[in-house]
């Protein structure tokens, strides 16, 4: 009734016929009454505006509203915030009438029986509360991860620059849960996802380094996830590496369960072993250069190794071929997996030498051989025995000082240099791992040059350099030959690390520090070169533009890369600092930049040379090779201009030792240390893959 009495009066107000009153009767209101839905009314019909526009001193239309420009929208209700609020405090006040209910119950006396039944009751409960807590405390993480919170690191593994925060606020899984299902509970990652993921670390990622048999049932993603969830989890981890924020979760969650299981209960298991195994090859870079994070990780495996006696005669001392699925075959995996890891890092690293070659790892090899040989068991039989070779020789070219023996005979030298090059090179031969289709025949090359460059390394630096068979054949053929070498070797690295570059960026982090090495140690060849006036070729420069430019392309697909490519920036200085030591032999020049670049050792405080290293160093006449070779004097006063220029080289060497060492976490600080990280093998002669590279069956 009232709508048709409003509508008569308006009606009437416009009774004549008029275009304002045509358009009034079928539009009912103007656009601004319209759309602030209000009445709208005009007086008289000679009026051009209605009541409500006229008041509010506007132009009146019935199709245009002259305040929607500025009009503000008006505030919904809150329905749905609302509606949580209330199921919020619903929530609450049946937690305070369940707390006092077991208040109550702790007063009243019961039976036997009637307190076993208040007991399982009190679990469910306690089961129920849990899930909540952890719903309630995803959903504040979900937040938090969208503000400056998100940056903050949560593991010492973690991706990210920010600090490490000890407990970050992430849901509790309990440690008897299955630890996968649980995390795809909290929408932190999807099933499917870790199904996507596994199938990659397994195809894309382990098929280039296999030192980790995963399981008896490692191709069967659902029974992994049921019988091994903590060994899944690890293996998705690891292919989180492009995303800091999933990776750091997952990190989270397994570091976690795997330090109740280690320290608290004491549940170890072989999946224990490979899953730390997995985290030291596929690490994060260090958040500082030289880092311990990824060796204390195969450190942690190799001392649970010893803890569950894999090594025991009983695994090992079996007559019958084990066959392929056996769990003695799976123990013997194992055990020569992190062998084989740990004997590389000692390689790189002499204070990590904490495995030893011996009659156990010997016939572990020997039982792997034997039956249904997989290329997995093949890979790590060889790789062992590789590592082994290089260890020998190793020790022999750089013996214990308590030995009190060094090599001062330059035909024994050359006889050991022929015996490690024909023993390496057998070995390397008779593994077939070299093949076109290997995927790791890359990856094994590069760890072959480096036992190579590093070996001749030594045998310049130490063994000819720092005794009297330098004096006596610094112009022999069989010094220039070990020189060529070095730099050959250093140059194969590259080829092959630029190579495994352009079919994958998911091998192991440590091959990333491989062409750096080679870099540093062509760096070294070339100030010996210069000084000594060899008609030696070195092109540091070259060498450093194809790894620069290789390294710019990765970074853009891998945040891996990305962080290792900054090691090249101290490489990069002293790769100038050696080329205006080429122009000039300016020795003071160089101690001055010696200093500067010595002051600092992390690279993102390093220092500036004051001397701008583009440009030649002040002219001098440049360095004999017989006054930097020349012994020594015990009397001071003979010694002389030749034995202070002596000094100054050993200690370019030393400072690049030193400044390196602090952005390699596996390079030594001592040339004796080297690095023959990860040695392996190659198929051939070396003499001939020397003497005539295009033949080489890698190039």
């Amino acid at each position: 009734m009232n709508n048709k009495r409003n509508s008569d009066e308006a009606g009437s107000s416009l009774s004549p016929s008029t275009p304002v009153v045509e358009e009034f009767r079928k539009l009912k209101a103007c656009a601004r009454c319209h759309r602030l839905k209000i009445r709208c009314k005009f007086v008289d019909h000679s009026y051009k505006s209605c009541v409500n526009c006229y008041t509010a001193n506007l132009e009146c239309s019935m199709t245009l509203d002259p305040t929607l420009a500025t009009a503000k929208p008006r505030p919904r209700k809150k329905i749905k915030a609302m509606e949580k609020q209330n199921a919020l405090i619903e929530l609450h006040s049946h937690l305070d009438l369940g707390l006092q209910a077991l208040n109550n119950l702790k007063n009243e006396h019961s039976d036997k029986e009637t307190k076993e039944k208040e007991s399982t009751q009190l679990f469910l409960a306690q089961k129920k509360l849990t899930n909540m807590i952890n719903l309630v405390s995803h959903e504040i993480t979900s937040r938090a991860t969208n503000s400056s919170e998100g940056k903050t690191a949560s593991s010492a593994n973690s991706m990210k620059e920010g600090v490490v925060r000890a407990v970050p606020k992430l849901p509790l899984i309990p440690f008897e849960s299955n630890i996968v299902r649980e995390i795809t509970k909290l929408g932190v990652i999807s099933i499917k996802e870790c199904s996507t993921r596994f199938s990659f670390f397994v195809n894309e990622m382990l098929e280039y380094w296999p030192c980790v048999n995963l399981s008896l049932y490692a191709d069967d993603f659902e029974s992994l996830l049921d019988k091994d969830p903590l060994l899944l989890l690890g293996c998705v981890s690891v292919t989180c590496l492009n995303n800091p924020d999933l990776h750091d979760t997952l990190l989270y969650y397994l570091e976690r369960n795997l330090t109740q299981r280690v320290t608290t209960t004491g549940d170890i298991s072989l999946s224990i072993i490979k899953i730390y195994t997995i985290l030291s090859l596929w690490s994060s870079p260090p958040k500082r250069w030289g880092s311990y994070k990824h060796q204390l990780n195969l450190l942690t495996a190799m001392n649970l190794t010893l803890c569950l006696d894999l090594g025991n005669e009983k695994f090992r001392n079996n007559s019958k071929v084990l066959e392929n699925n056996s769990e003695e075959r799976e123990i013997i995996r194992t055990y020569v997996g992190v062998y084989c890891c740990c004997s590389s890092l000692a390689l790189s690293l002499p204070r990590f030498k904490v495995v030893t070659w011996n009659d156990s790892f010997d016939q572990s090899v020997k039982l792997l051989l034997m039956g249904e040989t997989n290329q997995n068991d093949k890979f790590l039989a060889y790789y062992a025995q590789f590592l082994k070779v290089g260890h020998d020789y190793f020790t022999i070219f750089s013996p214990d000082l308590s030995t009190g023996t060094l090599i001062t005979d330059i035909e024994q030298l050359k006889s050991l240099c022929e015996e490690f090059e024909r023993a390496i090179s057998k070995c390397l031969a008779s593994s077939g791992l070299l093949s076109g289709s290997c995927k790791q025949r890359f990856l094994i090359s590069i760890i072959y040059y480096q036992v190579l460059m590093c070996c001749y390394d030594f045998i310049v630096c130490k063994v000819i350099f720092q005794t009297s068979l330098f004096l006596h054949y610094s112009e022999d053929h069989f010094y220039l030959s070990v020189l060529n070498k070095l730099i050959r070797s250093a140059e194969k690295i590259i080829d092959s690390f630029l190579n495994i570059c352009e079919l994958s960026t998911n091998f192991p982090t440590f091959f990333y520090y491989r062409p750096m090495h080679a870099l540093v140690s062509l760096i070294r060849v070339r100030l010996l070169v210069v000084s000594q006036k060899l008609n030696l070729e070195i092109d540091v420069e070259r060498e450093y533009y194809r790894i620069n430019q290789v390294m710019k392309n990765i970074s853009k697909k891998s945040l891996v890369a990305k962080k290792m490519s900054t090691i090249l920036s101290i490489v990069q200085k002293w790769m100038k600092v050696s080329h205006n030591f080429t122009q000039s032999g300016s020795v003071n020049s160089m101690t001055v930049l010696l200093d500067e670049l010595g002051t600092e050792h992390a690279v993102e405080v390093l220092k500036e040379p004051t001397i701008n290293c583009e440009e030649p160093l002040k002219s001098r006449p440049s360095l004999s090779f017989a006054t930097l070779t020349a012994p020594l004097s015990d009397d001071p006063g003979k010694e002389g201009k030749a034995s202070d220029e002596n000094r100054i080289l050993n200690d370019i060497f030393q400072q690049i030792d030193d400044d390196i060492n602090s952005f390699f976490p596996s390079l030594p600080t001592d040339l004796n240390q080297w690095d023959l990280n990860n040695n392996e093998y190659l198929e051939g002669d070396i003499e001939s893959m020397f003497k005539n590279d295009s033949n080489s069956q890698f190039w």
